[in-house]
């Protein structure tokens, strides 16, 4: 066997104590690196952000259908700046829109609209300035109509909608 040195087995002994110390995370450390990781983004981002988040959920609220009388009932109807996204469908959109799909991307909306095609819905689909898509099963010159076929969507359409609540869309366009 060989002999080691006393000292060369308590030098080694103290690096390894020192090496497994250091390695050691806490919980401190994590979150001490969390915190300033924060900080940072809210820095860098305080300049940029353009809307406080008051004025933003304000928007959201616009942006949101409101509840309207038509005759005995009341139908949620958004009023909001569309218009067609297709121009052979220009001639198709009406002022009232029964919006039964919002998409946020186009090969979805086309997809949607191509089956309601198939069930026999004169569909097309508008697009507002978010670019936001909205499949319309149909349009109608008169919010009674609308709101009537709204009434009965289910009749209408043979199979489950992708929004959980249809609503009338009124472009402020036409």
């Amino acid at each position: 066997m060989t002999k080691h040195p006393a000292h060369t087995i308590i030098a080694g002994m103290t690096v390894c104590l020192m090496l497994a110390s250091a390695c050691k995370t806490t919980e401190e450390n994590y979150r001490q690196s969390y915190l300033a990781a924060v900080e940072g983004r809210t820095e860098s981002a305080a300049p940029t952000d353009s809307i406080s988040s008051e004025i933003h959920n304000k928007i959201m609220e616009a942006m949101r259908p409101k509840q309207v009388k038509v005759g005995g009932m009341e139908v949620p109807v958004l009023e909001t700046n569309a218009w067609a996204y297709d121009a052979r469908h220009k001639n198709v959109m009406k002022k009232y829109s029964v919006v039964v799909g919002a998409m946020r991307q186009l090969f979805n909306a086309k997809s949607f609209c191509t089956r309601l095609d198939k069930a026999g819905c004169p569909s097309y689909i508008i697009v507002d300035r978010q670019k936001n898509y909205y499949v319309v099963a149909a349009g109608f010159d008169m919010l009674t109509d609308a709101a009537g076929y709204l009434a009965n969507i289910d009749n209408e359409i043979p199979f489950k909608l992708p929004i959980d609540k249809p609503f009338i869309c009124s472009t402020t366009r036409l």
